[in-house]
């Protein structure tokens, strides 16, 4: 399964490093499948803090950066798929609220990127933003993630670089 989204994202890598690059932090790249995010790509800096994912991993869909953003690409009026979703708790900033969930997609869809705060492990922040097709269609997403402490105290340059990296990657395919 890894293999089919690697011949379609392999493309992406050297944008991926370079994100690596100018955060200091680890960078992943990942597709929905059904309630789980699936791991696709992973770069990490030459000193990092261990973030426990490997590529074909999966991870809850609900309380991840990657995974908020795969789902902000898929609301639409009624949102069943959403209220379908287990929300199990992780850590104590976990959403468990099918209402509050759509409110955080909601807001993650217009600002153009998504937050797992502390959601899934305690510790570990994330920033993530879409990848879309020609169509406008979410596709997959790319994230910077790390210790909390230093994602927060470059938050609003790293917004910047994961945007403007998801936008080219984005404009890089039409598929």
């Amino acid at each position: 399964m890894v293999s089919k989204y690697y011949q379609k994202f392999y493309k992406a890598i050297p944008y991926l490093g370079e994100l690596v690059n100018k955060t200091g932090e680890t960078v992943h790249m990942a597709v929905q499948e059904n309630n789980w995010v699936s791991y696709i790509s992973k770069i990490e800096p030459k000193k990092s803090v261990k973030i426990q994912t490997t590529i074909g991993s999966y991870k809850p869909v609900h309380c991840t950066g990657l995974g908020k953003m795969l789902l902000a690409g898929s609301l639409d009026k009624e949102n069943n798929h959403i209220y379908q979703l287990p929300l199990d708790k992780y850590t104590e900033n976990t959403i468990t609220d099918h209402e509050q969930l759509i409110r955080e997609l909601m807001k993650s869809e217009k600002q153009g990127y998504a937050i797992d705060n502390e959601e899934f492990e305690i510790g570990l922040y994330c920033i993530a933003a879409p990848i879309k097709d020609s169509v406008g269609q979410t596709i997959a997403a790319i994230s910077i993630a790390g210790p909390e402490c230093r994602i927060c105290s470059n938050k609003e340059e790293y917004i910047e670089f994961l945007v403007s990296t998801a936008q080219i990657i984005s404009n890089e395919y039409v598929l």
